[in-house]
């Protein structure tokens, strides 16, 4: 018998003779069930992250205190200088650079101001994001 005889007989329990060969039966046992172990549930989903707070706070501002609208800060006197004389091409008035120490570090800030209400800074701000400074923001010094 072949050994493709012999191997779908022993599949089958089945005994195949062959001439000169001697028999034996055969099976194929089933292999030994593995151990099962519980699955620990798997961790819940992490909750969606909370949207941030974009809403607008009214705080009083001390008296002696002005606002600006701050272009940018620079570590680099020449960077806060470009900017400054792009924001008076651009007709941008009453821009001024300054300098001030943030942990321990020089910085060049480019300001307009200051301006005399929230309104006019509101719409100094829009104006110089317009104009392409879009990390303007309104500061109180």
């Amino acid at each position: 018998a072949s050994a493709t005889a012999l191997t779908m007989a022993g599949a089958v329990g089945v005994k195949v003779a062959s001439a000169g060969v001697e028999t034996a039966p055969v099976s194929l046992a089933a292999p030994a069930s593995p151990t099962m172990k519980p699955v620990a549930d798997p961790a819940p989903a992490p909750a969606p992250a909370a949207e941030p707070d974009t809403s607008v706070q009214h705080v009083p501002v001390a008296a002696g205190t002005n606002i600006y609208v701050q272009a940018g800060a620079f570590r680099s006197f020449a960077n806060a200088e470009a900017v400054h004389q792009k924001l008076l091409a651009e007709g941008i008035r009453n821009v001024q650079v300054s300098s001030t120490y943030i942990d321990g570090s020089k910085f060049y800030r480019v300001r307009v101001g200051p301006l005399p209400d929230v309104s006019s800074a509101d719409a100094s701000l829009q104006s110089v994001i317009g104009k392409g400074h879009a990390g303007a923001k309104l500061v109180v010094d």
